[in-house]
C-alpha cells in the first residue's frame, strides 16, 4: 500500500474455522497528546498539543491528514473543528477564524484555539490519517 504497510495473506487449511490469517508487517502510526487537561481562560488562546511518529520511523514525505474533532461528554457524537492536509486546512462552525494548526516540526499536529470561548470547554479528538491507516487521542481543554 502506499502508507507502508504491507499485509502477507496466509491460508490455513487446518479445517479449525481459521481459513485465512492477517499477518501485519510494516510501520506503526502512533498518536500522542497529554493525559493532563489543557487549561485556558475565556478570550485567551490555547494550544491542544498533540504528535504523531511512526514505529519504525519512516523516511519520505508522506500525504497526512489530520483532523480535529469536539467531543460530547459520552462519546457519543462529534462536531468537527478542524481537517488538515499540508499546509491546506479548513476550520468549521464556530472555530472559522480561530482554529488553526501550530506551524512547527515534523509530525507536529497540535491545534491553536484563539479567543477562547465557554463552550470550548470539553474534548478534543486528534486523529492522523495514513492512507489507508489512522489512529488519534484525545486532549481535554478546561476554562478557569
Amino acid at each position: 500500500f502506499y502508507n507502508g504497510f504491507y499485509y502477507n495473506h496466509v491460508m490455513n487449511d487446518k479445517g479449525n474455522g481459521h481459513e485465512k490469517v492477517d499477518y501485519f508487517n510494516g510501520a506503526r502510526l502512533v498518536v500522542e497528546t497529554p493525559r493532563d487537561p489543557v487549561y485556558s481562560l475565556s478570550g485567551a488562546n490555547a494550544t491542544l498539543p498533540c504528535r504523531y511518529r511512526f514505529e519504525p520511523q519512516q523516511e519520505g514525505k508522506r500525504k497526512i491528514r489530520i483532523k480535529w474533532s469536539k467531543l460530547r461528554d459520552d462519546y457519543t457524537k462529534e462536531q468537527d473543528v478542524l481537517v488538515a492536509i499540508g499546509k491546506t486546512y479548513m476550520a468549521f462552525g464556530d472555530f472559522r477564524g480561530r482554529a488553526h494548526l501550530q506551524q512547527g516540526g515534523r509530525h507536529e499536529a497540535s491545534l491553536l484555539v484563539s479567543d477562547v470561548r465557554l463552550q470550548d470547554d470539553g474534548k478534543y479528538r486528534c486523529e492522523v490519517i495514513d492512507g489507508l491507516e489512522d489512529e488519534s487521542d484525545v486532549v481535554d481543554l478546561r476554562l478557569q
